[in-house]
């Protein structure tokens, strides 16, 4: 079926394309035959400075646009789509749609009422969801700086946010004098703390539903919902009053009407990605001028439209990285690629390239007058080498560009201060800024996981057996180490911790067994560095494994804890390694002498069960590797902390019941 949907948006395209976008659709799929002449015009460039410039750029660009044609917006990030309506809204666009598929907490308004039911009904884990609460109620906007320094003051303290909260409220504890508070904040959490004590004791008696509604009757929001003034205000109420109804199923299914009974079953529904406003639910596109779509689903829909704009296409600042969620290159591609274990990681990244040139080269094709590519903030996509030959570059107006947070405007232009980073927070802020932001800004706790201690209790014992490997005691001082670093009460059960345990436990004994059979020069162990990276102004510090020195040179090695004790690629693990090209670059530059290479090894049992991964220290990926730190180092500084939602990054992510992002 696929394919045959292919080849109706084929057949289509070759009816109605312009002869000018059908030449240049075949120059995508055939990088080697394209020519260095000038594009036609039916194909247009542009680079940007900024995301908020390049969405401004595509909304006055389609705000121009002949109001008899029809326009079609292509978001290489499904999260640019709502930001590209509301700016074509914003400028009085008629007859914009979205086909994305809309979820509830897109409204900060769902967003504060689920919160609600939660912070109630889960009271050992309410800090989260309280931060929510202050994070999103608009009665209550705490300056986020402000919100940081509270959430600092909870974390260090080891008590829970809504003692802290009550503490600030009193202002006569020693508590309250540890932190400066303006008074608006002062006055903010002092309301917040009277407000919410109150829905405290009303869940005693009334049901969600009666909750909820005197909470934004005591907040003074529900008048504003019921009397909408604007498409947005409209939108939200009917997202809130979708997700009322939603409250009711659930308290007709739970056969209870109280909030421990029906928060739960609420938060199952959320995880799912099953709240969707039931006017989403229509996706005709008959009647629409101007849609907005992602990439994504626009491979899976038939579209057609006089222009099309493809906005976000531009690669990360790590091309050698494993992306977890490409944004040009579309996700739903991947199922296309069977890995072989012949072809090495070369070839499958060469043909996933090629892949999503032929899926692009199609979409091109849905327009019949002219296409335009935008991108911002790094690198144009190297699927579209071939067309992006004379960009028009915008450079950056003298304003600074418009927040995409909610943060207060003073506050976002305050640099973000940043001495140093190391590889965690580099991952941390490349898997999602957000997280970044939650953890290492706001400084919320994270819970420790089975897979962490797992992990952290492995390399814990294998740097006890390396520090010192001859000694009698080795093997035992290792599993001491291992024993000492486990932690418990992260666990599903009893069982489960037993069970992972024993298994790190041979894993350890199956490694310190490989070492012992094949004793090796260790140079080096859980050795630290700290080196100056100019081209950021920051320090990139760090902890080397071990070094080893092998017949050929040194290698940098890292062990990675391998849970599955499946079958694992190290080497294409070790090819797509961030963390190796950093600390390969950070020893070249401690000791003045570059490493021959890098190792990646897994503990499983049996030890060797996979094989080592191994790469070559390679100087020309320096000032790549470099040049993404100081790009990602900058963002940091800038505040640019939006979500990158993914399926697999939500769903192990430690803040996804508080993030409004989260993948649906």
């Amino acid at each position: 079926m696929p394919s045959l949907a292919w080849n109706h948006v084929q057949l289509t395209a070759n009816l109605y394309s312009a002869p000018q976008l059908i030449q240049a659709a075949a120059a995508l799929t055939a990088p080697s035959c394209a020519t260095s002449r000038p594009l036609d015009p039916v194909i247009a460039t542009h680079l940007f400075a900024s995301a908020q410039d390049e969405v401004d750029f595509v909304a006055d660009l389609v705000a121009r646009v002949d109001l008899k044609k029809s326009v079609t917006v292509m978001c290489a990030d499904r999260r640019e789509v709502p930001l590209v309506v509301a700016a074509l809204q914003k400028r009085g666009v008629g007859n914009v749609r979205s086909l994305e598929r809309q979820n509830l907490f897109d409204f900060a308004i769902v967003q504060t009422a689920h919160a609600l039911l939660q912070a109630v009904a889960n009271p050992l884990t309410e800090s989260k969801y309280l931060f929510s609460l202050l994070h999103t109620s608009s009665p209550w906007h705490v300056v986020p700086s402000k919100l940081a320094a509270v959430m600092e003051l909870q974390r260090k303290r080891h008590v829970p946010l809504w003692d802290v909260l009550v503490k600030l409220a009193e202002g006569t504890t020693p508590l309250a004098q540890t932190i400066t508070l303006d008074a608006d904040s002062v006055a903010a959490i002092k309301s917040f703390v009277s407000v919410f004590s109150h829905m405290r004791e009303l869940s005693m008696t009334l049901s969600c539903l009666e909750l909820l509604h005197a909470y934004f009757t005591k907040t003074g929001e529900l008048e504003g919902l019921m009397s909408p003034t604007s498409e947005a205000d409209a939108a939200a109420s009917q997202a809130l009053a979708a997700y009322f109804y939603t409250v009711g199923e659930a308290q007709h299914s739970t056969k209870s009407v109280h909030v421990p009974f029906v928060a739960p079953y609420l938060q199952l529904l959320k995880d799912s990605g099953r709240l969707v406003p039931p006017s989403n639910r229509d996706d005709s596109i008959e009647t629409s001028r101007v849609t907005v779509v992602s990439i994504q689903t626009a491979t899976k829909r038939h579209i057609a439209a006089d222009t099309i704009v493809f906005s976000g296409m531009a690669d990360k600042a790590f091309p050698g990285r494993k992306p977890r969620e490409p944004t040009a290159l579309p996700m739903a591609l991947l199922e296309s690629i069977a890995p072989t274990g012949r072809a090495t990681s070369q070839a499958k990244r060469q043909e996933f390239i090629e892949k999503c040139r032929e899926t692009l080269s199609n979409l091109m094709l849905c327009a019949k007058l002219n296409v335009v590519f935008t991108a911002s903030g790094g690198t144009p996509s190297r699927i579209l080498a071939p067309l992006w030959q004379s960009p028009t570059v915008h450079h950056p107006p003298g304003r600074p560009s418009l927040p995409r947070r909610r943060d207060d405007t003073a506050d976002q232009a305050k640099e973000l201060q940043l001495e140093h980073v190391s590889f965690s927070q580099l991952d941390e802020f490349m898997r999602c800024p957000y997280r970044y932001y939650l953890a290492r800004v706001v400084k919320i706790d994270q819970p420790t996981s089975p897979g962490l201690v797992y992990g952290r209790s492995l390399h814990e014992g294998i740097a006890a057996w390396s520090s010192d490997p001859w000694v009698p005691d080795a093997s035992q001082n290792a599993l001491d180490a291992l024993n000492a670093s486990w932690e418990s009460g992260c666990f599903r059960s009893k069982e489960e911790e037993e069970m992972l345990l024993n298994q790190a436990t041979d894993a350890l004994a199956a490694f310190i067994a490989f070492e012992t059979a094949n004793p090796p020069r260790i140079d080096a162990v859980e050795s630290p560095f700290d080196i100056n990276v100019p081209e950021a102004n920051i320090r990139l510090k760090g902890v080397w494994d071990r070094i080893d020195v092998r017949a050929d040179g040194t290698y940098v090695v890292e062990f990675k804890s391998n849970m599955s004790n499946g079958p694992r690629n190290n080497q294409a693990l070790a090819e797509s390694s961030l963390q190796l090209q950093l600390y390969m670059l950070a020893y070249a530059h401690v000791h003045g002498v570059p490493p021959r290479g890098g190792v990646l090894r897994s503990i499983e049992s049996p030890h060797g069960l996979n094989d080592e991964g191994v790469v070559q220290y390679d100087a020309k990926a320096d000032d790549h590797i470099l040049r993404g730190i100081a790009d990602t180092v900058q963002r940091i500084r800038r505040r640019e902390f939006d979500a990158l939602p993914s399926f697999m990054g939500c769903a192990f992510c430690a803040f996804a019941d508080v993030c409004p992002s989260k993948y649906r």
